[in-house]
């Protein structure tokens, strides 16, 4: 049935053409670029905060009342200040 406020007679469904097909090549290889850059760099975040929890975590477990100094260290520190000079 033709349709007086659509200008075509006929609508044909033909798919895509070639330049649309190769533009979606492009994307798809675009996107797999993209996924793979994204993966490299979440691995190498994941490895940098993993060093720096090994790092942090036996100094957060010993919690709020740390000096900051071995016993030897504080030990050399009160003898210093307790001298006169």
């Amino acid at each position: 049935m033709f349709n007086p406020n659509f200008p075509y007679k006929s609508i044909c469904f033909c798919g895509p053409s070639s330049d649309e097909k190769a533009l979606e090549g492009q994307e798809m290889n675009f996107q797999a670029v993209y996924a793979g850059a994204f993966q490299q760099q979440y691995a190498q975040q994941e490895a940098t905060l993993s060093n720096i929890n090994a790092q942090i975590n036996p100094i957060l477990s010993k919690g709020i009342n740390q000096t900051g100094f071995s016993a030897e260290q504080l030990a050399t520190y009160n003898t210093q200040a307790a001298r006169p000079n």
